[in-house]
């Protein structure tokens, strides 16, 4: 065996070992820029009539989201993670060094 087929075996290796392991430990990466929207596929319990989020885990859209960062145990045969970009209210996309997006010039901060 060469040195270059060892490389790429250790690459292939690797690859695979990750691709497995999210399915093993149902973890999603949320970027800093986003928030994840968790969509129950299965569940014991059916949503009320009447309600679109579910609040007591049933299956659906859920009430909690993921806020930017490394979540375990939610395996893509139980849930489905809606990933999407957080956008200040003027509809610019929000810089990745800020949190909130920054006040308009006009406005003015009330003192508690």
């Amino acid at each position: 065996m060469t040195a270059h087929s060892a490389y790429l075996l250790t690459a292939l290796i690797l690859v695979s070992a990750i691709i497995l392991s999210e399915f093993l430990f149902g973890w999603v990466l949320i970027r800093e820029d986003q928030v994840g929207h968790v969509v129950k596929k299965l569940s014991t319990t059916q949503l009320p009539q009447g309600r679109i989020v579910a609040l007591n885990g049933e299956a659906g859209y859920q009430a909690r989201t993921l806020p930017p960062g490394l979540h375990f145990w939610l395996w893509p045969w139980m849930c489905r993670i809606d990933k999407r970009s957080v956008v200040a209210k003027d509809g610019n996309a929000l810089p990745s060094h800020r949190i909130l997006a920054p006040l308009p010039a006009k406005k003015k901060l009330m003192k508690c």
